[in-house]
């Protein structure tokens, strides 16, 4: 039996730790969300939401603009159409890549919401920030 060198352990490790890493961030878990009971759905770091047809684009992106500075968070960029926009939030301590972006769109027959804590996703702030939102959206 051939004895495997220490970068060939390493290799398999990294494998195994990425293959692990992967599946893991697969599953999706779905929650209610706010006063309305929003079904959301949280899936490799992305908040889904989908919103009834009456709530706009551009009423999504000034309450997810609100609830991030009500948050501590600076606003950086902001977009908001007819069918889509998007609004960019950082903490005052950020790391060099971490930033929260809310995005929404027209999809099928309603307004889809996704919320994305960035780099690496977090399940909990994206819940809190999209509670805020539809809060402000009297849902």
């Amino acid at each position: 039996m051939k004895l495997i060198g220490r970068w060939g352990v390493a290799a398999r490790l990294a494998v195994c730790l990425i293959a692990a890493a992967a599946t893991a961030g697969c599953r999706s878990t779905v929650e209610s969300q706010g006063k309305s009971r929003t079904s959301a759905a949280y899936s490799t770091g992305t908040l889904s939401a989908d919103l009834p047809s009456t709530v706009r684009v551009q009423a999504v992106i000034a309450a997810a603009e609100s609830a991030l500075r009500d948050r501590g968070y600076t606003i950086g960029t902001r977009r908001a159409a007819e069918d889509s926009g998007f609004v960019e939030g950082k903490l005052p301590r950020p790391g060099l890549l971490e930033k929260t972006k809310v995005e929404a769109r027209v999809s099928g027959g309603g307004t889809r919401v996704l919320v994305k804590v960035e780099p690496w996703g977090d399940e909990a702030a994206s819940r809190a920030i999209l509670d805020d939102l539809l809060k402000r959206l009297g849902m």
